[in-house]
């Protein structure tokens, strides 16, 4: 099979787009994971504990407002350019989302009982893309993740979908992959819904900044290339049809020895067992056996992975902070530090209740009208 995987890559390289090694990487597993999910629940190829897996890698991207959130989805979704167009992948994008719109309702009128399915059941076998989607993010947000809907949580986290409504029960089953944009906050990752989601962390630096300025001047009048876009997406249909072939599923040792030196807790390993299978997948290395092994670059992608869910742990809005703070050599003025912290979306008074939080944790300190990076978070703790 071909390696669909770099040739998405060398193609988004050529168009001069920014960060094309550090994001595109986990759509492209997304992706894997996703075609090798509906094969798996229609074939039972893959099962963990008697039970058919789940093998979906849903994304969020957490980024301050012009963090290429939206950028990244429109590269595959929507557009001449979307490489996933004419593939047989059905996917589709969205600007925002209800929880109504994303399962769907019943409601009597007229005497009657009247259906609106949603997009889970319309597009049900879509990779779904919405720029942002409040739900989603109040579901792992530490504030609302008491309140979950089980819909939604069932249509990400098992692809079932149960929803009882006066005018009726809402019952399906449901094979979308959800791409979704989000600025950070502070998100529960001990929850289920948070096994099924890949994190991608952004806050940019003054360096990822000025990188995103100069790649958006290069890539000024660069078009897509249209020859290799349709190789790509032929190359796309070729796999979806080739992963219908495949009738097992193994793991080599050197996985979980990989897992086991890095400390990767069990309960996210299921996870990474998905982001490999996608990995695979995607490079074409499989036939009728999906044998997965791990290299050097699937390697960087799970530590990557794993250190953006350490980051979200500690805080995704902490981080904004601290980051600003390290750029500073850990000691900045209070009000210069708020001014930067404009550029994440942060109005003076949120910004003020970080720093005082932060204080309260002991992470930073105020000493004469400036804030003080505590010594112990001065430098990055690496994985």
């Amino acid at each position: 099979m071909t390696d669909v995987y770099d040739m998405i890559l060398r193609e988004l390289h050529a168009a001069e787009c920014c960060h094309v090694d550090r994001f595109p990487p986990f759509y492209n597993c997304s992706i894997g994971a996703h075609l090798l999910n509906i094969h798996n629940k229609k074939q039972h190829v893959y099962f963990v504990g008697r039970r058919i897996e789940d093998l979906r890698n849903h994304i969020m991207f957490v980024a301050p407002p012009g963090g290429e959130k939206t950028f990244w989805q429109e590269q595959y979704l929507r557009g001449a350019q979307a490489l996933l167009k004419n593939t047989e992948v059905d996917h589709v994008m969205k600007g925002a989302m209800t929880e109504a719109g994303f399962v769907g309702t019943k409601r009597f009128e007229g005497g009657k009982t009247l259906e609106k399915p949603g997009i889970c059941r319309r597009h049900i076998e879509a990779i779904i893309g919405v720029e942002e989607f409040s739900a989603i993010t109040n579901m792992l947000s530490q504030e609302h993740s008491k309140a979950l809907d089980p819909a939604m949580l069932g249509a990400l986290d098992s692809g079932w979908v149960y929803k009882d409504l006066a005018a009726g029960p809402i019952a399906y089953e449901t094979f979308i992959t959800l791409w979704v944009g989000t600025q950070p906050a502070r998100f529960d990752l001990r929850g289920g819904m948070a096994r099924r989601v890949m994190f991608i962390y952004f806050i940019p630096t003054p360096a990822d900044l000025k990188q995103i300025k100069l790649a958006r001047r290069k890539a000024k009048n660069k078009r897509f290339n249209p020859v290799q876009t349709d190789r790509i997406r032929m190359e796309l249909k070729r796999l979806k049809k080739a992963v219908g072939g495949i009738q097992k599923v193994t793991f080599d040792s050197a996985v979980y020895r990989f897992y086991d030196k890095h400390k990767f807790v069990h309960w996210e390993e299921q996870l990474y067992d998905h982001m490999l299978m996608g990995y695979m997948v995607m490079r074409g290395k499989f036939d009728h056996e999906l044998y997965v092994s791990i290299d050097e670059t699937s390697k960087e992608l799970l530590i990557k992975e794993a250190h953006y869910r350490d980051t979200i742990r500690r805080g995704s809005e902490y981080a904004e902070v601290i980051l600003i703070l390290r750029e500073n050599d850990g000691t900045i003025g209070e009000f210069r530090l708020m001014d930067e912290l404009l550029t994440f979306g942060k109005d003076w008074k949120q910004s003020r209740t970080l720093i005082n939080e932060l204080i309260r944790i002991k992470a930073l300190k105020r000493v004469n009208g400036t804030i003080e990076l505590a010594k112990q978070l001065r430098g990055e703790k690496k994985r």
